[in-house]
């Protein structure tokens, strides 16, 4: 448990124990405050609306950890320890986000209509309001978001999904790890050191968070063994398969940007949760696969033939959240095999001049080159998309046509950004061609242009070239 971790503050090697306060603790802490350095409070109607749905969907949980606050605790000014403040250092976004989520229920259910659901919840909001009504806001960007956010969390906490319980949860049950340090430098390098070594969570972890919360009850002996498999894969290339291909592949099949992936596009990667959605039409065919796979590995005649099914996944369906996230991605790592050119020569039977244009993409001086690998990129994210959806049908006309695709590209430029890449996929959104297919030859019978050999502003590019001259993609007049 964490009462009983030990941190330690990197600036003098000092060891805390951190304490568990709930959000009523932390909130009616009597000499909390929000001091003058700090950043502006900048958080958006997604991030608000991220925070709320996760209180109604975790409701039913005994607790809930929203994450770390770091204060400042300080004796300035001759004061006593008795009388110190505490200053919000880490984790004013979420704390300040909490108290507008409180005041717009009070004033929806304690004020516009005038009535008491609970006179216990009224006394507990109105001393969470007395001990932070001397919260102050110079910042102008502050005042703006507090009072644009106010506005989307009064629409939120009036619908009926939103109920006392909702607020209960978050005062009661719902968890923040305090660190209390005296030394303002100290506390600084401890937030620092929260937020650029490892604290701050990556996207694809945040995503594991997100889709262990979404497991049923059901699955606690298999929700361990996922943790443990998921802590034991190589952290970086989970990172590049996020950030390079499944991200990049499902933005560019729905017409996107996606040049970086952030934390703020984790939503992309979140979805249904089979049990606990309603029974919407558009999800009858994922409800109906979904029990259909467990049903079948479950059949004692698959398991005495070893026969065991595996959730037909694509890349461009609607997440299953939960276990089926982590079936997903352990799914497509074992695509790895796409991106390297000499296991698909000995995984497929491939024509003489795939087998070319292979050993040429493997082997022209420039493939070293920043703008080339991103080349590479786009070549191995389209190919991927491919094979996800038609297998090795036709492979090496698909792997002929979009290596003239991509590198159509590598041969236009002198010098290429990813800015570049991404408009160039989203002009000629092959991609989306895919997307739209129906059968490989709705893809494969696509026209591509041919380049003009005045066009052609690449060096060390030349094996590429000799390439797309056999193959007639270079119209010499």
């Amino acid at each position: 448990m964490i009462k009983n971790e030990l941190i330690e503050c990197h600036s003098k090697h000092k060891l805390l124990i951190p304490e568990i306060k709930k959000v009523e603790e932390l909130l009616t802490l009597t000499n909390l405050q929000i001091p003058q350095y700090q950043r502006p409070y900048k958080w958006q109607d997604y991030h608000v609306l991220q925070l709320i749905d996760d209180l109604i969907t975790q409701g039913d949980k005994p607790s809930y950890r929203l994450g770390t606050v770091v204060l400042h605790e300080d004796n300035s000014d001759d004061l006593s320890s008795s009388h110190s403040q505490l200053m919000l250092v880490d984790g004013q976004q979420r704390t300040l986000t909490i108290l507008l989520l409180l005041k717009a229920y009070y004033q929806s259910n304690y004020i516009n209509k005038n009535h008491s659901k609970s006179y216990g919840l009224k006394s507990k909001l109105e001393s969470v309001f007395k001990c932070t009504e001397n919260f102050e806001f110079t910042s102008l960007i502050s005042k703006a978001n507090i009072q644009k956010n106010y506005q989307t969390i009064l629409q939120e906490v009036n619908k009926p999904e939103f109920t006392v319980k909702t607020i209960e949860f978050l005062l009661n049950a719902c968890e923040f790890v305090v660190i209390t340090l005296s030394n303002l430098s100290e506390a600084f390098q401890f937030f620092d050191a929260q937020n650029s070594r490892g604290r701050d969570l990556s996207p694809h972890d945040l995503l594991k968070a997100y889709h262990l919360r979404e497991f049923s009850p059901k699955e606690e002996r298999l929700k361990v063994l996922t943790v443990k498999d998921w802590e034991d894969t190589n952290s970086k290339q989970l990172s590049k398969l996020f950030a390079i291909y499944l991200y990049r592949i499902k933005g560019w099949a729905n017409g996107k940007s996606s040049r970086y992936f952030t934390k703020n596009d984790i939503d992309l990667f979140k979805g249904v949760n089979i049990d606990a959605e309603d029974a919407y039409p558009f999800l009858r065919t994922l409800q109906i696969t979904h029990l259909s796979v467990d049903n079948y590995n479950h059949h004692p005649v698959s398991k005495a033939n070893q026969h065991q099914s595996n959730y037909p996944f694509q890349l461009d369906q609607i997440i299953i959240n939960g276990r089926r996230f982590f079936e997903f991605v352990i799914y497509y790592q074992r695509f790895n095999f796409l991106f390297d050119n000499q296991k698909l020569n000995e995984s497929f039977d491939l024509t003489k001049t795939t087998k070319e244009n292979l050993k040429a993409m493997d082997e022209y001086e420039g493939r070293y080159r920043t703008g080339d690998k991103y080349v590479r990129s786009i070549f191995s994210c389209l190919l991927m998309y491919y094979y996800d959806k038609f297998g090795d049908a036709s492979l090496s006309q698909a792997i002929d046509k979009i290596f003239v695709w991509s590198y159509t590209l590598r041969l236009s430029y002198q010098r290429l950004e990813l800015s570049s890449v991404d408009n160039y996929v989203l002009e000629v959104n092959l991609f989306e061609s895919i997307r739209k297919s129906m059968r490989p030859k709705d893809f494969l019978y696509a026209p591509l242009q041919t380049l003009d050999l005045s066009n052609i502003k690449s060096t060390k590019t030349e094996m590429i070239h000799a390439q797309f001259e056999k193959m007639g993609y270079i119209n010499a007049n």
